[in-house]
């Protein structure tokens, strides 16, 4: 996806919450959507137990996930998670 005035890759996100990148930096963001609602080009937050038992099912190309996650909770199956 090419980025615009109004997208972010990842690595300038990491960089404004403080999080660490788990995978492709370069991906681009365009948007921010919850969790359900979340596209590809979307990021989307996943802070809560409810939302992280079910990340396989989301459908954002990043998550934001708390920096307290354990790693095989939020890093299974993703390649894009932010642990902020």
């Amino acid at each position: 996806m090419a980025e615009t005035s109004k997208s972010l890759r990842l690595a300038q996100i990491a960089k404004l919450v403080h999080g660490k990148i788990k995978g492709d930096d370069q991906i681009v963001i365009c948007g921010v959507a919850p969790f359900d609602q979340a596209r590809s080009a979307d990021i989307a937050l996943a802070a809560e137990a409810k939302y992280l038992n079910r990340i396989e099912e989301c459908q954002a190309g990043a998550l934001i996930v708390p920096a307290t996650c354990p790693r095989n909770a939020a890093w299974r199956c993703r390649s894009w998670s932010i642990r902020a």
